[in-house]
């Protein structure tokens, strides 16, 4: 009877109605309720034949979280006809309550029947939210455009005009655009994947005949469109306007009067002279050369002169210039013995006099201003900073070895043997000459051109003891993974501890959400691939032999031998060229990031690894967010944060790719300083952001040279819209290490280590 009266129970439960969740709900009674799918973030519409996570995840209500307020049963449907998929927990509420709890449903291998609208039931014991997602399932297919791009386009300058790029795939193609062959990351290009719109309202001239195009891509393919040339239009302006003409009658001579007007627009306008307003006579004529037309008058003494004005006239419009008047002084009159009238000469000393006085009073205002900002600027440098040391934050990084010679190690693998390729379309990876193996870094390459799925059988993978990191809830273990041709790739495997939550297991998988976004580059840490299915979860990456950066800035650190020396330069193992390419490595990495719209979040030189050659590779992408649909990350969640390495606005919680590019310019800080600590001394989040907001910024090291510094600072402008882009960074420091006569840090290359 017990049993029975148990039964109904949960009948009754499970049929309560559930409110439809959405983001703004705010009813402090119900779960919230997140669904999406892990392999293709963001999408709805999926490739048949690939395996489908559909994750869904329910936190506490919003009211003061207590045992009723948990969730503690998950429940999967499907097309809403009560046929229960899967569920998680739901037998005792006291043991399966969780403050996050989530519940993963797997489709394997999907076909087009699997399409349909998936529904996710969160029930907590006082309420019960839902939030549905609709899938569909199709075969596979390469982005193509719905709309193409015209060949021309006009906009006017003031006015607000926009391009829509759109396009269909399986799945749905990532559109990005290109202005003049670069890509163009304007704030004004805004869309969702397959559909994209770049609006144009801060035009100017330079941008006339600049030419765009868009891409769709997804893993089957890319698709370019047809290229559109902009035209700039602009109603006329007045460069130049006629000026007041003086002129002086003489019975002897009758003067030409020459007056001038300049305009530009778009198209180039065409300028003609109105005398009282109307056309110029024929008595008159006037030459154009290009925006400037000047008008010469035939003076007839004794006559009443008109006013004079110019017009320019193009196709967006017509624009009147400023009247010229043309006053007649009668000539000249001296006082006897030809000297000017006494009266004008004391006028003359009075209007001087003044003028001079008004002068000291400016100049003395002005001193008052500079010694005040001096003594502001005198306090700032002087700026006591504490000695306390800061706790570092427990992040998951990788070490190095205690070994002196890893930097000629890392050094002499700078280039692997090149073979060529070649990969069939079950994946099966060959070389031309059917003998040598290839290299990591090639089947890398290959493995990331391969139709495949980032599942990887577990039996494939061996994890070693040699622990290479670690952090508050995650584990990081060298380990090997054996090829598909037989041979062994060394990997670095990441796994969550014995105790962690479901927050910390989710934080793996938007790692590992990322970096399938992501995908392969030279300066990113590569995914090799996921285990999944079963727990514990694992994400395997690529093993990068250097290590950190922070530590490989360090152990190059070298004692200076003359203490005393007056020079202001650092001795390293680490030569100049190497540092400055270090940095280039991650300004292009970050380029990578930047064009798939990812803001890391948490670039550091602990983030960075090394690799063979001395390549850098930035790594760790636990923080990391796609931002392709607004821009900008908010961060509401509590957790430990980099906050010396962060943005002013990031420091108040809003992420952005600019705010990327403030880290970078600490972390070139760190390079120059071979790992120093920013800001040392300087306790908490809070003064940092005061000393921001007041101008403070970290101090340029005795060995950088001005204008590496000037980089720095440009990055670390207040305003994000006045920081360059990683692509702009990227192409500084190119042009810095084609620079061979110049010296950006002073670095004298050493033997010995400090232990």
């Amino acid at each position: 009877m017990l049993l029975f009266i148990t039964l109904i129970c949960v009948y009754l439960k499970s049929s309560t109605s559930c409110r439809i969740a959405k983001n703004d709900y705010a009813d402090p009674l119900v779960p919230t309720v997140e669904l999406r799918t892990i392999e293709f973030p963001g999408d709805n519409i999926l490739p048949t034949g690939y395996n489908v996570t559909i994750a869904c995840i329910s936190n506490s209500s919003k009211r003061e979280p207590g045992y009723l307020d948990k969730p503690y049963w998950i429940q999967y449907y499907f097309n809403d006809d009560k046929r229960l998929l899967h569920d998680c927990g739901g037998s005792h509420g006291t043991v399966d309550s969780e403050a996050n709890k989530v519940c993963t449903f797997f489709i394997q291998n999907a076909t087009e029947k699997d399409s349909g609208n998936y529904s996710c039931w969160a029930y907590t014991q006082e309420g019960c939210a839902r939030r549905k997602i609709e899938l569909e399932f199709g075969e596979p297919q390469e982005p193509y455009f719905t709309v193409d791009l015209p060949n021309q386009f006009s906009a006017i300058i003031g006015q607000e005009a926009t391009l829509t790029c759109q396009a269909l795939g399986v799945p749905r193609p990532v559109i990005t655009w290109f202005k003049d062959g670069y890509l163009f990351t304007s704030s004004f290009i805004k869309g969702v994947k397959a559909q994209s719109t770049l609006t144009f309202h801060s035009l100017t001239l330079s941008d006339d005949h600049a030419q765009y195009w868009c891409e769709a891509s997804n893993r089957f393919g890319s698709k370019r469109s047809s290229t559109v040339t902009l035209t700039v239009l602009m109603k006329p302006v007045f460069l130049l306007h006629p000026r007041n003409v003086s002129a002086t009658l003489d019975d002897d001579v009758v003067p030409d009067i020459t007056i001038t007007c300049a305009a530009e627009g778009s198209p180039k306008p065409v300028i003609t002279w109105l005398e009282n307003n109307s056309t110029i006579v024929n008595e008159t004529g006037y030459t154009q050369n290009g925006t400037m037309s000047i008008l010469t008058l035939k003076i007839h003494k004794k006559r009443k002169m008109p006013n004079y004005r110019c017009r320019a006239m193009n196709t967006v419009g017509v624009t009147l210039s400023e009247e010229a008047t043309i006053t007649f002084l009668e000539k000249e009159t001296t006082t006897v013995a030809g000297k000017p009238d006494a009266r004008t000469d004391n006028t003359s000393t009075f209007l001087w006099s003044a003028v001079g006085i008004a002068v000291a009073a400016i100049l003395l205002l002005l001193v008052t201003i500079l010694v005040f900002f001096k003594q502001k600027q005198w306090r700032r440098a002087n700026y006591q900073l504490n000695n306390e040391l800061i706790k570092q934050q427990d992040l998951i990084q990788l070490h190095i070895k205690n070994d002196v010679d890893i930097i000629n190690k890392l050094r002499l693998n700078s280039q692997a043997t090149i073979v060529s390729i070649s990969s069939s379309q079950d994946g099966t990876i060959t070389t031309t000459d059917g003998q040598e193996p290839l290299d990591n870094e090639l089947y890398l390459q290959t493995m990331a051109t391969c139709n495949r799925n980032w599942e990887i059988p577990r039996d494939r993978i061996t994890i070693t003891h040699e622990k290479l990191g670690g952090g508050e809830f995650g584990l990081v273990n060298k380990g090997y993974y054996l090829r598909i041709d037989g041979q062994q790739l060394a990997v670095a495997v990441k796994r969550l501890k014995d105790n962690s939550d479901q927050r910390e297991r989710m934080s793996l998988i938007r790692e590992l959400e990322t970096l399938i976004h992501v995908g392969r580059h030279p300066n990113i840490v590569s995914l090799v691939g996921a285990c999944t299915f079963e727990e514990p979860i694992c994400v395997v990456i690529e093993f990068v032999s250097g290590g950190s950066l922070d530590k490989l800035l360090k152990a190059s650190h070298v004692k200076n031998p003359n203490p005393n020396t007056v020079y202001n330069n650092i001795w390293s193992r680490l030569n100049e060229r190497e540092l400055l390419n270090i940095a280039s490595g991650v300004a292009n990495g970050m380029k990578h990031l930047e064009s798939k719209q990812c803001v890391h979040r948490d670039l550091a030189s602990r983030n960075v690894l090394i690799g063979n050659g001395l390549v850098a590779k930035v790594a760790d992408f636990g923080m990391a967010r796609d931002i392709s649909t607004d821009g900008e990350y908010i961060k509401t969640t509590e957790g430990k944060i980099p906050w010396l390495w962060m943005s002013v606005e990031a420091l108040r919680g809003i992420s952005t790719i600019k705010g990327d590019v403030w880290s970078f310019g600490v972390l070139l800080w760190e390079i120059v300083t071979l790992g120093e600590l920013p800001y040392r001394g300087v306790r908490g989040l809070v003064e940092l952001h005061d000393l921001l907001q007041d101008g403070v910024r970290l101090g340029k090291p005795p060995q950088c040279s001005q204008e590496l510094y000037d980089i720095m600072l440009r990055c670390w402008e207040k305003c994000p819209d006045n920081r360059p882009t990683f692509e702009e960074l990227f192409a500084t420091l190119q042009e810095i290490l084609r620079t061979k006569e110049r010296t950006y840090i002073n670095v004298t290359l050493g033997r010995q280590v400090i232990s």
